[in-house]
C-alpha cells in the first residue's frame, strides 16, 4: 500500500513539477508551477491553439489495485475539455478510465477509453463555477466488473460519493495516475494539490504523515513526511 501527495511547493516556478512525466500531445509548457494567489499551483494551460490530448502523470504511484485520486482544482474559464482526473492510464493506443469535470455543462462525466474510443458511463449535474475551487475524489476498483466511483465538493464537508457505476470493458493491471485535458491556449485549470493512494490505501488529501516513511524516488524538493509542504511517496 502506498499514498502520495504534493501541493508543489517545493517546485520551480515556470516548471514542470519534478516527479511527473508528460503523457500524449503535451509539450513543457502545457503544465508549469505558477505563483497564483500567493501559493504555488500547478496550471494547465496548454501552448497551442489546437485542442490535443495532453496528459500529464505523477510518477510517484502508478495505478495499482484499488486506486484512488484527489485534487482541488478551479475551471477558469468554464471548460468542457478540462480538467480530467485519469486512472489507469494507457498510451499508444490509448486507454484509461476518466472523470471530466465539465464547467460548461456543470456536470462530473465518467468515461472509458478503449484503444482510443471514448464512451460516456455516466454523469453527475453539480455546479462547476469559474471562480471557486473545488476538490475531487475519483476511486477505481479493479475487479469483474470495475467499480469507479467520484465526488465533487466545495468546502470541508466531503459528500458521500455521486457517482458508483461499474464497468467491465476493461481488464485492469496498472497504468498512470495523473491529469488530462482536450483544452487549447483559452482554456485553463489549476490544481492547488494532488493525491493518490494506491493497493487500497486513500487518496491522501493533506501532507502524508506516517512513523519511519520509506522514500521512493526522492527528489531534491523532496523532505521528511512531517513536513507541511513536500512532495514524497510514502509506503507501509
Amino acid at each position: 500500500m502506498a499514498q502520495y501527495y504534493t501541493d508543489f511547493s517545493g517546485d520551480t516556478v515556470g516548471a514542470r513539477p519534478a516527479g511527473t512525466t508528460l503523457k500524449r500531445s503535451s509539450v513543457e509548457q502545457d503544465f508549469t508551477v505558477e505563483l497564483i494567489d500567493g501559493i504555488k499551483q500547478l496550471r494547465n494551460l496548454p501552448d497551442a491553439t489546437t485542442s490535443n490530448p495532453r496528459g500529464l502523470s505523477f510518477d510517484g504511484l502508478e495505478s495499482a489495485g484499488e486506486t484512488e485520486v484527489f485534487t482541488e482544482f478551479r475551471n477558469v474559464n468554464g471548460s468542457n475539455n478540462t480538467p480530467r482526473v485519469i486512472l489507469f492510464g494507457i498510451d499508444s493506443p490509448d486507454n484509461e478510465y476518466g472523470l471530466s469535470l465539465e464547467g460548461g455543462f456543470n456536470r462530473m462525466r465518467l468515461y472509458r477509453r478503449i484503444q482510443g474510443a471514448f464512451t460516456a458511463i455516466t454523469t453527475f449535474n453539480i455546479t462547476i463555477r469559474s471562480d471557486t475551487y473545488y476538490k475531487t475524489k475519483f476511486l477505481c476498483i479493479p475487479g469483474s466488473p470495475n467499480i469507479l466511483r467520484a465526488k465533487l465538493w466545495e468546502g470541508e464537508a466531503e459528500p458521500d460519493w455521486q457517482i458508483d457505476e461499474t464497468d467491465d470493458n476493461r481488464a485492469l493491471t496498472t497504468g498512470w495516475s495523473g491529469l488530462l485535458s482536450f483544452a487549447n491556449n483559452t482554456q485553463e485549470a489549476r490544481h492547488k494539490s494532488i493525491g493518490i493512494g494506491t493497493n487500497g490505501d486513500p487518496a491522501p488529501t493533506d501532507p502524508v504523515v506516517a512513523g519511519a516513511p520509506t522514500l521512493s524516488k526522492p527528489t531534491a524538493t523532496s523532505v521528511s513526511a512531517t513536513s507541511i509542504g513536500f512532495k514524497v511517496p510514502v509506503t507501509f
